[in-house]
């Protein structure tokens, strides 16, 4: 535990250094995931285990948000855990330790256009709270948000299997009690007005199901206490759009995205992003040393993931 709790003193000092860096820059980040979730609901910042930060810009300032970060000395490390460049990639910089601390700069909250537009920066900005305890001036969503977020970004990682990194070394994903607890302790800060506006939002952005679920296996793993009649209200949810589009085999889901995507431009860059990572990108973490044709690197890289998710099918 001497080592988390020195981790996390390190941690601390690169994220507010890259706060810092953001404000200065006119930008208005927001914490989300686990690092916020340490400062606003545990009692102590280490107890919640995570190997990096998420830090949600806005997507029109992501070019100023990197040349910021840049120049307060962050680096943008090129081999690194399958970079998602249709929403955010990774700055890292060095602690007191001598260790680097990673953080992952979102400017959308997922890749995907139908997961993406559940919260926009601007309204997860303008309902967000301070986190006081880490930077004078940071803030992370709602604990609403917040909750509605986790649910559904567990559902994600649970369905559609992945892994998760904490220090550098990967750990396949199961279901994490982590998670769990923190939808137990989000939950559990919520008041009643708060509860009943959960049960609204969740509505609206069409994943009542979902956050019945996580609140569901709360309760049963960890004692979670759901009045009845906010669980009534969650009881009758059928399998929303989100849901759907987690469940969905590859070729449904991509279809799913383009539908869900407002522009053809956009759904030309968001594709092109994804499946044509820049050079420099593909050189670094596909050609093993030589100087092989980038076209090859492309196949090299495509290939193998569509053989995986051909073959996959998706969940009824």
């Amino acid at each position: 535990m001497i080592a988390r709790e020195m981790w996390e003193e390190q941690h601390r000092r690169v994220v507010s250094q890259a706060l810092d860096a953001l404000y200065a820059a006119g930008l208005h980040p927001l914490l989300t995931k686990g690092t916020a979730l340490a400062y606003t609901l545990y009692p102590r910042p280490a107890a919640r285990m995570r190997g990096d930060s998420d830090i949600l810009i806005e997507e029109n300032l992501k070019l100023q948000a990197f040349a910021a970060l840049e120049e307060a000395g962050f680096s943008r490390p090129l081999y690194r855990r399958g970079v998602d460049f249709g929403r955010g990639d990774v700055v890292r910089a060095s602690g007191r330790d001598g260790g680097w601390h990673d953080i992952d700069l979102h400017w959308r909250l997922d890749s995907s256009p139908v997961l993406a537009r559940i919260f926009t920066h601007a309204e997860l900005l303008a309902r967000s709270q301070p986190v006081l305890a880490l930077h004078a001036q940071a803030r992370c969503p709602s604990a609403v948000d917040a909750l509605l977020y986790s649910a559904v970004h567990r559902k994600k990682h649970i369905d559609r299997p992945t892994k998760i990194h904490l220090n550098g070394v990967a750990h396949p994903v199961i279901d994490s009690l982590t998670w769990l607890m923190d939808i137990h302790l989000l939950f559990g800060s919520l008041d009643r007005d708060e509860q009943e506006r959960l049960v609204a939002r969740a509505a609206e952005r069409d994943i009542s199901d979902i956050l019945r679920a996580a609140l569901a296996d709360s309760d049963a793993r960890l004692g979670t206490t759901v009045p009845d009649d906010i669980a009534g209200a969650l009881a009758s949810a059928k399998p929303g759009s989100v849901s759907r589009y987690i469940a969905a085999a590859p070729a449904r889901a991509v279809l799913m995205n383009l539908v869900a995507t407002q522009s053809l431009l956009t759904r030309v860059t968001g594709l092109s992003e994804i499946f044509f990572p820049p050079p420099e990108y593909m050189r670094a973490r596909f050609s093993r040393g030589r100087a092989d044709w980038l076209p090859v690197l492309y196949l090299r890289r495509i290939l193998p993931g569509v053989a995986k998710h051909v073959f996959r099918k998706g969940k009824p």
